[in-house]
């Protein structure tokens, strides 16, 4: 049904269309895998699909399926997982053109939709590479090796000297200046959702490699971050999303530079957010200051709906965010948990992993939301049930990356006693980043 997927797609504007008709089967990842639900729910019962392929999207369900093929011994899902990262780094056009040109500045940049492979988020070339390193992990499989280190160091290269790339950036520009240009700017953009998972890309592989550079600008940004901590962070739908996305470079930091300090700074970022969790594990959703917010609380009837926006009106509102804030915040506790052996992150990430497991949607009626998280859950309600004010991923939304990949692969790392860093120890990166080198020649 690729012709139906490209048919609804569009040009990625409103790639919005109905629920597939069960007589379609389901596919094999050779195509890619869809972006995931609507918020809007018909009177069946049933909810519009987002047909829309999403480089990060693919990135994360490989992970997602590699790791439950793993745990689950499932050939299928470890096949599916396999064909996804070959979709996303071969086939698709995520890497093609002049993101795969070596004479060009954005060469290993992953494009951010297959509508829009000019355009590009730190943050979703961090999920996406993340993503694809755990799916070669868990199947024991190198191959995508250099697409993994070649978009960690484009994006090194097209990172400021304090360690940040700003909001986005577009093919466009960056051929227009040149890498060096962003290499050689001292911007600084304190957003942790934007800028910090590729921080912890960063210091992955300067474990992996020991190149000195890697550590000191991720270390630089991430003090920078903490030294703005907490009155003049920007944040996107809710300051507490941004405590999340801090916790796993800040805990990475702790695995590479182990210090009283860097320790500090994770427990400063770990005890804020245990302030809003709740007994039955679900963390409170919070607005920071609304002069530093993308999206703050929506302020009339007439602008409801019409752009991104929080899940609730007013600190206090019993919501937790399962898109923005509870999915990444369980796998940062995870390896936060296991780079300081700390009780109290321990016993939090129990909770925290209780709550979600209960909080899975189960469904007969409609069999495609069997299994699945929505954005929002009222802890007391327990029920799904927020302001489903955000324009395309309101409190009824799923998301296949997001969502479903940072719970689950974060679960599967429970169920094995393990966290991320250690179940990828095991890749051996060196030649493809001693191959990769060159990208950073003429960096003055």
């Amino acid at each position: 049904w690729n012709e139906l997927f490209l048919k609804y797609q569009g040009n990625g504007e409103y790639p919005i269309g109905p629920p597939l008709d069960p007589k379609y089967i389901a596919g094999d990842g050779c195509f890619g895998v869809l972006e995931g639900h609507m918020s809007n729910i018909q009177y069946d019962g049933s909810q519009e699909f987002r047909y829309w392929s999403r480089a990060d999207i693919q990135g994360e369900t490989a992970f997602l399926l590699a790791s439950s093929g793993d745990l689950l011994n499932d050939p299928k899902y470890k096949r599916t997982s396999e064909n996804l990262l070959d979709y996303l780094f071969y086939t698709g056009n995520f890497r093609k053109d002049a993101r795969n040109n070596r004479d060009s500045s954005v060469y290993g940049l992953i494009g951010w939709a297959v509508t829009h492979p000019g355009i590009f988020y730190s943050d979703d070339n961090a999920r996406c590479i993340l993503g694809s390193i755990g799916a070669s992990a868990y199947l024991n499989n190198e191959r995508w090796n250099r697409f993994i280190v070649e978009n960690i160091m484009a994006n090194f290269r097209t990172t400021s000297r304090n360690g940040f790339q700003g909001w986005r950036l577009e093919q466009k520009d960056i051929q227009a200046n040149g890498w060096q240009f962003y290499y050689n700017r001292d911007l600084v953009y304190v957003a942790p959702h934007y800028e910090s998972w590729m921080w912890a890309c960063y210091l992955w592989l300067y474990d992996k490699t020991g190149y000195e550079p890697l550590l000191v600008k991720a270390r630089n940004a991430i003090s920078k971050t903490m030294e703005a901590y907490p009155d003049k962070w920007t944040w996107s739908n809710g300051i507490q999303e941004e405590r999340g996305r801090m916790l796993l470079p800040l805990a990475w930091l702790v695995r590479v530079d182990d210090t009283p300090e860097h320790r500090e700074w994770l427990d400063i970022v770990v005890s804020k957010i245990l302030e809003n969790q709740q007994p039955s594990g679900a963390i409170r959703e919070e607005l920071g200051d609304s002069k530093l917010g993308w999206y703050g609380k929506t302020l009339s009837n007439s602008k409801y709906g019409t752009t991104e926006a929080p899940l609730i009106e007013a600190n206090g509102n019993p919501v937790s965010d399962l898109l923005y804030t509870c999915n990444f915040t369980f796998f940062g506790l995870n390896e936060a948990a296991k780079a300081t052996g700390d009780p109290g992150y321990y016993e939090a990430l129990k909770k925290l992993s209780d709550f979600l497991i209960r909080v899975q949607v189960k469904s007969e009626r409609n069999p495609d939301l069997d299994g699945a998280w929505f954005r929002a859950f009222d802890y007391e309600r327990w029920d799904y049930w927020a302001s489903n004010a955000d324009a395309g991923w309101g409190a009824w939304s799923t998301l296949t990356g997001w969502i479903q990949s940072w719970i689950v692969g974060t679960q599967v790392l429970i169920e094995n006693n393990q966290s991320f860093w250690d179940a990828t120890e095991h890749l051996d990166v060196k030649n493809d980043f001693e191959e990769s080198l060159w990208m950073l020649e003429e960096t003055q």
